[in-house]
């Protein structure tokens, strides 16, 4: 799974996945103005999960994705 991303010259962000009951699962910063973050699908088992992306501290996306195995 890819997720590319833009962020402003003075942002920095993290993209957070959890589990159902609201566990972080796994965290990765977003410090580059612009790329690409890879996440291994191998580390999640199947099911449903919740991601969160914050910038600068405050959230501006959230939503789920399903695992499929």
């Amino acid at each position: 799974m890819q997720l590319s991303y833009k962020l402003d010259k003075d942002e920095t962000g993290q993209f957070t996945i959890y589990n159902l009951v609201g566990d972080v699962v796994s965290k990765y910063s977003l410090t580059a103005e612009s790329g690409t973050l890879s996440i291994s699908e191998k580390q999640l088992a199947a099911g449903m999960y919740f991601y969160n992306i914050t910038v600068n501290g405050k959230t501006v996306k959230h939503d789920k994705f399903i695992i499929i195995k």
